[in-house]
C-alpha cells in the first residue's frame, strides 16, 4: 500500500485543512491590520458599537496597545498547539 494516495477524499481533506490553516494564521494579522487602519476612528460611537469586542478594555489612544489583541490571539493559538501536540 502506498504511503501517499491521491484519491478524491484526500485531496478534499487537504484543501479543507489548508483553508483552515490559512484562516487560523491570517486572522490575527487581519485583526492587527484592521485596528491599525481604523486607528483614527476607534473612539467613535459607530465603530465602537460594531467592533467593540476587538479592542475591549484596550487603550484606543495608543497604537502599541492595539497589538495586545494580536498577542492574545497568537498566545491562544500556541496554547492550542501545545495542548494538541505535547
Amino acid at each position: 500500500m502506498p504511503l501517499l494516495s491521491f484519491d478524491d477524499k484526500n485531496i478534499a481533506d487537504s484543501i479543507i485543512t489548508l483553508i483552515l490553516l490559512l484562516f487560523t494564521l491570517g486572522f490575527p494579522v487581519f485583526v492587527t491590520w484592521f485596528l491599525l487602519k481604523n486607528f483614527a476612528t476607534l473612539g467613535s460611537e459607530e465603530v465602537s458599537l460594531k467592533f467593540n469586542s476587538m479592542f475591549l478594555n484596550i487603550n484606543t489612544e495608543s497604537k502599541i496597545s492595539l497589538y495586545l489583541t494580536t498577542i492574545f490571539l497568537v498566545r491562544r493559538m500556541l496554547l492550542g498547539v501545545a495542548v494538541v501536540y505535547l
